[in-house]
């Protein structure tokens, strides 16, 4: 999982993700070999978030490395706990 760090949101949806992710370069996240400027899209699944509202689907992107061809989710830092 990559951690990528946005603006405080008091509901996520995917509007806000899709937003978040479009507004950072792929490559710019670091690996978790180390380096950066190695990832590139990989692909998304459907995860499950909690909201005041209910449950919420959200669709993740993921990135692979092509140095290490480690996978990673890409999460905003409001939905990490």
């Amino acid at each position: 999982m990559i951690t990528v760090i946005t603006e405080e949101c008091n509901e996520i949806s995917q509007e806000f993700y899709d937003d978040a992710m479009d507004s950072i370069q792929i490559c710019q996240p670091e690996c978790s070999c180390g380096h950066c400027g190695c990832l590139a899209g990989h692909g998304a699944y459907t995860r499950s978030i909690k909201t005041a509202l209910g449950k919420i689907p959200l669709v993740i992107r993921r990135v692979q490395c092509s140095l290490c061809n480690a996978t990673h989710a890409l999460l905003p830092s409001g939905s990490v706990s």
